[in-house]
């Protein structure tokens, strides 16, 4: 079986209050993602997520705008404490066409960052 989304487009809206001095976003509609075993994942309407945090160095490689529906798996997989939350971004960005040298990418900058910031 194959990884995909249930819902084609999301919205968002700025959160009303920063944490930690960064601005959020928060879903204003659930988020459906199916992983590659059947497992549905629902990200909440009301999660909060500052998107693909990229720092500035690797904006040049990697548009944090773009794949925005895997960054908010991603997080809430994190949130949660999910150890799969790398496998799940990994499938995630899949799904949503990100070219497989730029996935790879993005897996090592978020596991560069954990490992910065555990």
């Amino acid at each position: 079986m194959s990884a995909r989304f249930l819902n084609k487009a999301f919205q968002v809206w700025p959160s009303e209050e920063p944490v930690n001095g960064k601005a959020l976003d928060c879903l204003a509609e659930d988020l459906y993602f199916e992983t590659s075993d059947g497992e549905l994942i629902t990200v909440p309407a009301g999660f909060k997520s500052d998107g693909g945090s990229i720092p500035w160095w690797g904006r040049v490689v990697i548009n944090p705008t773009h794949n925005q529906r895997a960054w908010w798996v991603h997080d809430w997989a994190w949130e949660n404490n999910r150890k799969d939350h790398d496998k799940l971004l990994r499938e995630a960005l899949k799904v949503d066409n990100c070219p497989r040298l730029k996935r790879h990418l993005i897996l090592l900058a978020v596991q560069f960052a954990w490992w910065l910031y555990k």
